[in-house]
């Protein structure tokens, strides 16, 4: 009987887990998505970053983005870096989020392109960017 409830326990808890952010969150108030979501992000743009820096390149360099604009795309990734790193969510909300997602999405899509990386691997990337654009959704919507 005793390992019945334990199996039990242990379904209900991955059945939790399971939950997306949107069902589990969408009653808690934006203070507490902040503070859960915000150090989430912090550690996930770094790699993010990189892919979006990449995409960034990848366009200049292929004269689909002129210098100009791509140190101007540079420039809005510094600041919603900024904005991340210092929790101004007046900042984030105001991020030109859909850009930088685009521009990471093609950075990934070059690494595959120059063979840097595989099907699998640009797979787990383009993952990564999808719940971090997620996460980023949910921190513009909080208020």
């Amino acid at each position: 009987m005793l390992k019945l409830f334990w199996y039990v326990g242990a379904l209900a808890l991955v059945a939790l887990v399971a939950l997306s952010p949107f069902q589990a969150s969408s009653c808690i108030s934006a203070r507490t998505q902040q503070a859960t979501l915000l150090p989430a992000a912090r550690a996930a743009w770094p790699g993010v970053e990189a892919d979006f820096i990449r995409g960034v390149e990848s366009s200049v360099a292929a004269a689909r983005l002129s210098a100009a604009a791509g140190e101007a795309l540079r420039d809005a990734g510094r600041e919603f870096e900024s904005a991340l790193e210092s929790s101004n969510m007046a900042a984030l909300r105001v991020a030109p989020w859909p850009t930088i997602e685009r521009y990471a999405e093609a950075g990934i899509e070059d690494r595959l392109s120059v063979g840097e990386i595989g099907p699998g691997v640009m797979a787990s990337l383009l993952e990564r960017l999808s719940n971090f654009a997620r996460t980023i959704y949910r921190l513009q919507g909080a208020e």
